[in-house]
Parts: C-alpha cells; structure tokens; sequence
C-alpha cells in the first residue's frame, strides 16, 4: 500500500475583523484576524485563527498581505503553507479590496484606514495538508 502525501482537508472561514487594534495594529501596520474551522480527514479543529498583517497604506494587493499560520491547530498533520495563506487571502480579498465581492470596494484608493470593521460569512474551500513533510513547508 502507498501512503499519500497529502491528506484531505477543509478550511470553513467565518469571519474576518479587519484592522483591530486589539490584534496589533498600529500605526505602521494593519493586522486582521480571519476565525475559522479547519477539518483534516474526519476531525475537525474549532476556534482557530489567523492574522493578516500589511503595511499602513499598501495597496490591497494579496502579495502584500502577510498571514500568520493557523494559531491553535494541533492536529496530526502539519497545513501546507502556501494553499492555507491563499484560501485565507481569497476570503480577506473578498471583503476588502479592488475585487470585493461581499465588503467594501476600494479602486485606485491610497492611504485608506478603515478599522474594526467586522464580515461574517461562512466559506468553505479545500486546502492541502501534508502528510510527509521532509522540507518544513506546513504549519
């Protein structure tokens, strides 16, 4: 029998608190949290959370959002980095941004600050989790 590299996972977001104070930002930074659920074969991991940290000021590019791993997530596998960050960058960019679809729309804007603004709205998508992970890329 061949074992799998990648075990089955699904990330359920819920809700995005942007730029909070109580989270860290500042007056250089904006931190966001994302709260999610993060089911990895048949269990399911609850009250996680991630943040988001960009520049004061920075376009609402995703390349410019810096996301933390998934604080709390203790499960048997580590999350592979790159397909977490992505789906966690896809829901904040859904909110806030030049493509927003569900929050606030902001085209060729400069040196916006909105702060604890609050989104909820649940969205589930798969991501990988490794099960083999010889180089360190998972959380």
């Amino acid at each position: 029998m061949v074992e799998r590299d990648e075990v089955e996972g699904t990330i359920h977001l819920r809700e995005l608190v942007q730029d909070a104070q109580e989270f860290g930002s500042d007056d250089e930074f904006m931190v966001s949290r994302v709260f999610f659920d993060l089911e990895v074969d048949t269990r399911m991991f609850r009250g996680l959370h991630a943040d988001l940290k960009q520049v004061v000021g920075s376009q609402f590019e995703d390349e410019a959002i810096q996301v933390t791993g998934p604080v709390g997530y203790t499960g048997p596998h580590p999350v592979n980095q790159k397909s977490f960050q992505d789906a966690v960058r896809r829901y904040f960019l859904r909110f806030i941004g030049p493509n927003a679809t569900s929050g606030i729309l902001l085209v060729n804007s400069k040196n916006i600050r909105m702060r604890d603004n609050r989104f909820a709205l649940p969205v589930s998508e798969p991501i990988d989790i490794d099960r083999l992970n010889p180089l360190g890329g998972g959380w």
